[in-house]
């Protein structure tokens, strides 16, 4: 099952020859275009001027890859918020947590942040074994705490997973070793509630809105209509994954 197709850049004012044009025309399944700001940030729309503001980090989920720049997250996010603050998409794609941690610290020593929000998926914590993964969340979690207070007055963590975790239903568990990745994402999503709120933190998990999903809509294919591949999340995904978001930081947690 050919989850992950190949990904192909062009710029925007690149010159391609007509072969070259009628060939993507026919062979591209999904097509998206991004924008980045004066500082190298994935542009977050339509463009808001808030004291208060409200940073995302995280790597190529965050960032929105497979999804134009009014379909990301941040950007739903911004538009869901009504003008209430600002939000600026941080993420980059290909960021290990080590990258993500100094992005977060840099940015929230330029200018604090309303809320901190961090979309981690298993990806980013190391370890074998159920006690060696739990083990480099924790990590990662306390020196996340560490930022909370002046900086960031709330940090929320976003657990996200694969395709192939939300289908695991559908396809079979034994294929490319997905079902090591179940089983992590089976321990994170049990221990990163506990963990956060040991130091103060917030936490959403974004695969429970994948589940509720597919409840809500009575069919087993739901997942496939919230990603673009087999670990970026669809417009649609996006939507969801901002709400939830929204819903956090006016409700104090979910």
């Amino acid at each position: 099952m050919n989850f992950d197709p190949p990904v192909l850049y062009v710029p925007a004012d690149a010159t391609m020859s007509p072969e070259l044009t009628a060939f993507l025309k026919t062979a591209t399944r999904v097509r998206y275009t991004f924008s980045t700001t004066a500082d190298g940030l994935r542009a977050t729309v339509p463009i808001t001027h808030s004291p208060r503001r409200v940073l995302i980090v995280g790597d190529s989920v965050a960032f929105g890859l497979g999804v134009d720049d009014d379909a990301t997250m941040a950007s739903q996010l911004q538009r869901a918020a009504a003008g209430r603050f600002e939000v600026v998409n941080a993420a980059v794609a290909g960021y290990g947590r080590e990258q993500v941690l100094l992005v977060a610290q840099r940015q929230l020593a330029a200018r604090p942040a309303e809320a901190l929000i961090y979309v981690a998926n298993t990806t980013d914590f190391e370890g074998d074994s159920a006690p060696e993964l739990l083990r480099s969340a924790g990590e990662m979690i306390e020196r996340l705490a560490a930022l909370k207070g002046g900086a960031a007055r709330r940090i929320v963590v976003m657990l996200t997973g694969y395709l192939e975790y939300a289908v695991r239903d559908v396809v079979n568990a034994r294929i490319h070793g997905w079902h090591g990745q179940w089983v992590h994402t089976d321990d994170l999503r049990r221990e990163l509630p506990r963990l956060t709120r040991q130091f103060g933190l917030e936490f959403i998990d974004a695969n429970g809105l994948v589940d509720a999903t597919v409840q809500a809509e009575g069919t087993i294919f739901s997942p496939f209509a919230m990603f673009v591949d087999h670990a970026h999340l669809s417009r649609n995904g996006h939507r969801l994954a901002a709400a939830a978001v929204l819903e956090t930081l006016e409700n104090g947690g979910r």
